[in-house]
Parts: structure tokens; C-alpha cells; sequence
């Protein structure tokens, strides 16, 4: 169970660094494309690693094990995937309102002037899922 939680706090520390830290370097078109890749070659090595686990330490433990780091790469490259969508809807929202909405109105001018507010606050939003999402995970596993 330690070490559970301890790879669980490397995973929690790392996921907010790709997540708060790395994710605002990077363009949309970079997110978009590197945590889909990051995914598909990472499923191979974790094959690998499973194959020479499991004779050692017994199927169950390995098949524990196989599902946990599944999950956790899973919804690491899903939830910062979803960083650079929310971008992308943000961002042709208040394009569609600028070029083409009425800014005098309420509504418009309130997604115009708080785009980043509405961002932060889904990026929150699917940070708080990643965290959890993968805890629970842990916790089945």
C-alpha cells in the first residue's frame, strides 16, 4: 500500500507539472498531437515491463500493477489532451464573438472579456477529475 500511495504522489506531481506548467509552453497544436503520441508509445514499453514482471512476482500482482499504470497513462494523456480542446473551444467562442457577435450584449461581452477566467476554470475542473479519477484507480487496484 505504500508504495501505492508513493507513486501515486509522483503521479499527482508530475500530472500538475505537464498540467499547470509544461501545458502553457506549449501551443495547442503541440497538446494536441504530443499526448496522443506520448500514449501510443507508451503502451508497448508497459507490455514489455508486464512480460518480465509477471513470471517474478505472479500474475496477480502483475495484472494489479498492469492495470494501474494503464489507467494512469490513460488518464494522464486524456485529461492534458483535454487542456488544448478546452483552449480550442474557448478560443473559437470568443473568435466567432468577436468577428461576428454583437459586443454591446451582456452575454457576449462577459465571454469576451473572461476567456481566461472560463479557461481556468475547466482547466480546474479536469485537473480535479485527473487527480481523482486516477486515485480511485489506486485505491480499486
Amino acid at each position: 500500500m505504500t508504495l501505492k500511495i508513493i507513486i501515486y504522489i509522483f503521479y499527482v506531481i508530475v500530472f500538475t507539472y505537464c498540467y499547470y506548467f509544461l501545458n502553457r509552453k506549449l501551443t495547442n497544436k503541440w497538446i494536441l498531437i504530443l499526448y496522443p503520441l506520448f500514449f501510443v508509445a507508451s503502451i508497448y514499453p508497459i507490455k514489455l515491463w508486464f512480460d518480465y514482471i509477471k513470471p517474478i512476482y505472479g500474475e496477480r500482482f502483475s495484472e494489479s500493477w498492469l492495470k494501474i499504470i494503464l489507467m494512469s497513462v490513460a488518464g494522464f494523456t486524456l485529461f492534458n489532451f483535454f487542456y488544448g480542446i478546452v483552449n480550442l473551444m474557448v478560443n473559437a467562442q470568443v473568435d466567432f464573438h468577436q468577428a461576428y457577435g454583437k459586443p454591446w450584449l451582456n452575454p457576449v461581452k462577459y465571454d469576451i472579456e473572461n476567456s481566461t477566467n472560463i479557461k481556468a476554470m475547466f482547466h480546474f475542473f479536469f485537473f480535479i477529475g485527473g487527480i481523482i479519477l486516477i486515485g480511485v484507480a489506486f485505491l480499486k487496484y
